[in-house]
């Protein structure tokens, strides 16, 4: 009777595991579960073109901005919402996180941007010194990572990158980027992000040490960018000749396009070890943020579920003979 327990209790656990990775409400492309994250305090109904964006996660908190009764950073900790507001600013922006430090972009009310981080209640401006337009787009540790223009640094026309870990400030500049480079996320010694060349158009480019390698979709038509790295695996996004925008995970050579199901375009904006974050636009036109994490294969799966009932079946087969 008790080995009869073991078995039938094997095989519900391996059904309930197999239901807890079932994709929830929002669908992305097969493999993928996809979880909606809307800031709940200002729903999208009091303002017809509102919205969450999500940018980037740590561990369990998410950041990004929500664009309902004028455009405000969030932070999502496990399910509890708050706001950023740099003081003074019209805007606030939430770009990027690592451990307890939040940065990202303030605009004045005389429309000036600015670059900022935000570490434990506190508020700081990080513009590059003498600079007048500053982003800082993406952190690791304590290298932040983003663009300025009109500064001291050597750069090419428009805009150009720079890394800062502490005082240290470095330039960022693809070669090919003769309209200016704008370094988009950090991952170790990895920078990723778009450069703009001499026609105009956008492409994304991976960064290692100096030597910079393009990151264009084949699949895209007008522009292709870049948004996160973590490891081996790049994520970003391309147009595709309609005036929408998809979003595309690349890893061991190969790119894979990744679009919410039933959303008129998807934007991928970050990612931290396997899962993605960004937004997506539904058929009413309001920004949604989501966070998407990969499911195992059908093959795993089946292998898993065989696994498991086959460790109940040991044990069943396995019993004392009767005396």
């Amino acid at each position: 009777m008790k080995n009869s327990v073991i078995a039938s209790t094997c095989l519900a656990l391996s059904f309930a595991w197999f239901a807890s990775i079932a994709p929830t409400a929002a669908v992305a492309q097969q493999g993928y579960k996809v979880t909606i994250l809307d800031d709940p305090r200002v729903g999208p109904g009091n303002y017809p073109y509102g919205g969450t964006d999500i940018s980037q996660l740590y561990g369990n908190t998410y950041v990004g901005e929500n664009f309902t009764g004028g455009t405000h950073g969030v932070v999502d900790s496990n399910g509890s919402w708050s706001s950023l507001y740099y003081p003074g600013a019209e805007f606030t922006y939430a770009t990027g996180i690592s451990g307890t430090t939040i940065v990202g972009i303030y605009i004045t009310p005389s429309l000036t941007s600015h670059a900022y981080k935000y570490s434990n209640g506190v508020y700081t401006n990080i513009d590059v010194p003498g600079t007048s337009f500053d982003y800082a787009n993406g952190i690791y540790s304590n290298s932040i990572v983003g663009i300025y223009q009109g500064g001291t640094l050597p750069g090419y026309l428009g805009i150009s990158g720079f890394v800062m870990t502490g005082s240290n400030i470095t330039n960022i500049d693809d070669s090919l980027g003769t309209r200016g480079t704008e370094p988009n996320a950090i991952y170790q010694n990895e920078i990723v992000g778009d450069y703009f060349d001499s026609a105009g158009n956008t492409h994304g480019f991976l960064d290692i040490a100096g030597n910079f390698t393009t990151i264009d979709d084949p699949l895209n038509i007008g522009y292709s960018t870049v948004a996160g790295v973590y490891g081996s695996t790049i994520v970003g996004n391309f147009g595709d000749g309609s005036g929408e925008t998809q979003g595309f995970i690349y890893s061991n050579g190969k790119y894979k396009t990744f679009d919410i199901q039933g959303s008129t375009s998807t934007a991928i904006r970050g990612i931290t070890g396997d899962t993605i974050v960004g937004s997506y636009y539904d058929t009413s036109g309001i920004e949604h943020g989501f966070s998407a994490s990969p499911t195992p294969e059908p093959g795993n799966i089946m292998f898993v579920l065989s696994t498991m009932a086959g460790i109940g079946i040991a044990f069943k087969s396995h019993r004392k003979p009767a005396a």
